[in-house]
């Protein structure tokens, strides 16, 4: 039964991550997942080892995770007493009921580091069909999975063969383009035969190109951020001895090469931030972010209650947002909506995922055991970056799964990474 729990959760993840939604419309019936997945909880529970729900609870690496997770899922559900937008609220809930499944039943059943591999493989598949659709839009230009809930999203014409597949919106998808690449990074180093290697490769660079084509500029500026994590990472020894080179009287080239870097840096962010259009889009997501801290001291630091953000810009909204709703910047959301202590306690949790895996990568050697905690970090460091591109983080299914896999990742000790 053990093997059947694992088997489910490796099915729940490539549908979780590659769907990225919690129901399914068929002939116009919506079937919602929920319940699916509270079966597949319940069963977690039942089959997994008495040792397993101990070691979850004791294990001092995850333990903060787990509370975290669990604490963050009852304070959205007693916002319920000061929230005005009872809708929007469920559907809040429903998502991270999503998120605390995803971190629950992963430490459950993902035990060791081949379940974990498995779990970035059942990703990595599901990827490669958004990859897929990604250039189906960019070669063809159309779009099969547009709908017409919101005219200007469902208009080919303003994505002019921008990739976008389920996610409706450029931004939406070019974050989870970007943690596709280090999950097919993983599959690739770890993948026995050379073919496998040279095709997850592959796909790695072809979600870099479409990252590129989408024309996102936050998510083109987390991409840059990520690589040269990766491009660090993976070089620490010549690092070091470039280090070493340069400061052996060798000062006035170091500062030549980081005057001239500065330069390309400043060039590249102003022509991407600042001229034109992108000015006006930028000035909005100020005047968003200037509305949310008015909400937080008008609620006295409390938050305005879980999925309530959207109906304070539009009700109680000072600065202009041009129109928009949503925060666009998750960190800034969990803060407006949960507030302090949430946020605290996210900041936290998130550091506590980014020190787990530095502790990991420092322990061990060789190109494939440093593989995952390479990947991980390259995702949490420019995480802060992609994850201000879509609306909100909070709907998006695959972020939930890629981070219980995270806290999962975190139980295993130092010499099994």
């Amino acid at each position: 039964m053990k093997k059947l729990s694992k088997i489910i959760i490796y099915m729940t993840i490539a549908l979780l991550f590659g769907f990225n939604d919690t129901a399914i419309t068929i002939s116009g019936i919506r079937f919602t997942l929920l319940p699916f997945l509270m079966i597949i909880f319940t069963l977690t529970l039942i089959f997994s080892y008495k040792k397993n729900l101990k070691e979850m609870i004791i294990n001092e690496s995850k333990r903060f995770s787990i509370f975290f997770m669990c604490f963050w899922l009852f304070w959205a559900l007693i916002s319920f007493i000061w929230v005005y937008d009872t809708f929007a609220w469920r559907i809040a809930i429903n998502i991270l009921v999503v998120g605390f499944f995803c971190a629950i039943s992963f430490s459950l059943i993902l035990e060791n580091r081949k379940d974990i591999l498995m779990a970035f493989r059942m990703m990595a598949l599901a990827s490669i069909i958004h990859n897929i659709i990604g250039w189906s839009e960019v070669i063809t230009r159309n779009y099969f999975f547009l709908t017409t809930d919101n005219v200007w999203q469902a208009n080919p014409e303003i994505w002019n063969g921008r990739p976008v597949s389920i996610f409706f919106n450029t931004n939406n998808f070019t974050p989870y383009l970007l943690a596709s690449v280090f999950i097919f990074y993983i599959t690739a180093v770890n993948s026995s035969k050379n073919y496998e290697k040279l095709f997850f490769y592959l796909c790695m660079a072809s979600s870099s190109i479409l990252i590129v084509l989408s024309q996102s500029r936050i998510s083109l500026l987390g991409l840059i951020i990520s690589l040269l994590a990766f491009i660090c990472l993976t070089n620490m020894s010549r690092i070091r001895k470039l280090k070493d080179y340069l400061m052996k009287g060798k000062q006035k080239w170091l500062i030549a090469v980081s005057v001239l870097l500065v330069l390309i840096l400043y060039f590249f962010l102003n022509d991407l931030f600042f001229t034109g259009e992108n000015v006006v889009a930028d000035v909005a997501r100020l005047r968003l972010i200037q509305n949310g801290f008015r909400f937080l001291v008008s609620t006295f630091g409390r938050g305005v209650g879980a999925g309530n953000i959207s109906y304070w810009m539009m009700n109680y909204g000072v600065f202009d947002g041009y129109y928009v709703y949503q925060i666009h910047n998750w960190f800034m959301d969990i803060l407006v909506a949960y507030g302090i202590i949430i946020f605290m306690l996210y900041i936290t949790f998130y550091c506590g995922l980014i020190k787990n895996n530095i502790n990991k990568l420092l322990k061990v050697n060789g190109k494939i055991n440093r593989s995952l905690p390479i990947a991980n970090l390259c995702v949490l460091i420019s995480f802060p970056i992609i994850s201000i591109a879509p609306g909100t983080l909070m709907l998006h299914i695959w972020h939930w799964v890629l981070f219980g896999v995270f806290i999962a990742y975190q139980k295993l000790p130092r010499d099994e990474t």
